[in-house]
């Protein structure tokens, strides 16, 4: 089947198709076979439905709790085009009060207010700091004063792993997110085994404003996976420290380091652009609420929601799946934590869903969390409504990564059975492997398909490999 003829099931007005080439017993008979050949002892959860009915085609411990790992994305993601809508910006708002700016001098405090755009460069940061001065500002007698109080704290959601919050997928969401709060470093192992591996900061803006200091060995592939790790250890202070092991056979990488302390680095970082654009300023960068009823002299904006939401689903972006939950939580609530943005995601889908998250967890909005649990049968739902709402079907399911084509699935799933005929959103990490999302089976049916597999031991190769085995056996319906 042609690339992008899935989409044309979930917005057409054609007559409803329901699978009925196998049953449940028929279905049972091939896939239990082989959870108890590849995964005996882990956990599997299965439910497959028709994408147009909704109705129930097989199911496997369908209504029993799993981490869903990246697939709570589908949560976060529905709930946000629903809630903000597609075109929603996140905008980054410079404001003064104009009646003071005289001769160039502005006479007062000047205001930037941070919305948790993830999209935030710094070079956005700086042409917004050059249109202050194409404005008329050259001298500032007051403070430029940062808002940073659409998102509060805790800048990490509950369940997140301790070694996880030194790198780039767990960086701190705060209002402030520049590059994504991360900062590279280029790491190259040694020729020689037992050997000092070399490290560097990369190259661009925000080098200046670290220190790194290391001490990692070269050793073999599998020492590196078994027996010695690397190790991040980044402070407020912006040092970085990275010690460990790093394999003979990987060739140069590029590491993406949290940024700790966001706002201390940006204060620092709009001192330097203010100076570069010979803008005086008499008083200090500093932290502070913007005048509520002062109307912003210009904005940045972000790209579209239904834009981050392919960048969410199809990279499986963290920074912008929590930035997105956080501002559910300020949308709905008023306040942009991870418990408000939650409760949002929760009490839209029920809304818009009928989703029952009495027996689920969530607590944010990327699956990041240990904590997180829900249902195939929830996500199966979701997956139904979704594909079948006339306004938002097109944008979820091409947002979705396309099986031996792009995003996470680009390398996966590439027999002529499979390629091409699913989009589906992974979910991965130690001991866990999802997959969940819409297929379109050799005989043209289009169905829906969650398969959540926990308590894994060892690497993920297995449960993937059984996850296109079942998607096999689907697709010959």
């Amino acid at each position: 089947m042609k690339k992008g003829v899935l989409f044309s099931f979930f917005v057409l007005s054609v007559e409803a198709t329901t699978v009925l080439a196998s049953s449940q017993e028929d279905l049972q008979r091939q896939i239990l076979p082989l959870l108890e050949q590849q995964l005996p002892r882990a956990a599997v959860g299965i439910a497959v439905a028709d994408a147009k009915t909704g109705h129930i085609i097989y199911e496997h411990n369908a209504f029993q709790a799993f981490n869903p790992a990246s697939c709570a994305k589908l949560f976060s993601t529905s709930a946000a085009l629903y809630a903000l809508g597609p075109e929603y910006r996140f905008k980054t708002e410079v404001i003064y009060d104009k009646t003071k700016l005289l001769n160039g001098t502005l006479t007062g405090d000047s205001y930037i207010k941070f919305s948790g755009d993830p999209t935030l460069s710094v070079n956005k940061l700086k042409k917004l700091v050059e249109q202050l001065r194409q404005s008329g500002v050259k001298h500032i007698t007051g403070h430029l004063k940062i808002d940073n109080t659409t998102f509060e704290a805790p800048w990490y959601a509950p369940g997140w792993g301790q070694d996880d919050l030194s790198w780039y997928f767990a960086a701190p969401i705060t209002s402030i997110i520049l590059n994504q709060n991360t900062v590279g470093v280029n790491i190259t192992p040694n020729p020689t085994l037992n050997k000092p591996a070399s490290l560097s900061l990369a190259e661009g803006p925000l080098k200046p404003f670290f220190h790194l200091d290391y001490n990692v060995n070269t050793v073999t592939y599998d020492q590196a996976m078994n027996a010695c790790d690397i190790r991040v250890d980044n402070n407020a202070a912006r040092d970085i420290t990275i010690k460990g092991c790093w394999p003979s056979e990987n060739r140069s990488k590029l590491l993406n380091v949290a940024v700790k302390d966001p706002d201390a680095l940006t204060m620092m970082l709009l001192s330097k652009l203010l100076k570069e654009e010979n803008i005086q300023l008499d008083g200090d960068v500093a932290i502070g609420p913007a005048p509520e009823k002062m109307k912003p002299i210009f904005t940045l904006e972000s790209l579209p929601l239904q834009t981050l939401v392919t960048t969410i689903l199809k990279d499986s972006n963290n920074v912008y799946a929590e930035s997105i939950t956080k501002t559910l939580g300020h949308h709905v609530y008023h306040h942009g934590t991870f418990l408000d943005g939650s409760r949002a995601i929760k009490s839209i889908l029920k809304a818009k869903m009928d989703i029952d998250f009495s027996h689920a967890v969530l607590v944010d909005g990327s699956g990041l969390s240990h904590y997180d649990l829900v249902t195939p049968r929830q996500i199966v739902r979701l997956l139904h409504v979704m594909a079948n709402d006339s306004k938002l079907a097109t944008i979820f399911t091409k947002a979705l990564p396309e099986s031996a084509t792009d995003g996470t699935l680009k390398v996966r799933m590439q027999s002529p059975d499979l390629a091409h005929h699913i989009h589906a959103k992974t979910g991965s990490f130690k001991g866990v492997s999802t997959l969940s999302g819409y297929m379109t089976t050799k005989n043209n049916h289009p169905i829906i398909f969650s398969i959540l597999i926990n308590h894994v031991v060892g690497d993920l190769d297995a449960p993937r490999a059984l996850q296109s085995q079942i998607a096999a056996v689907l697709y010959q319906l």
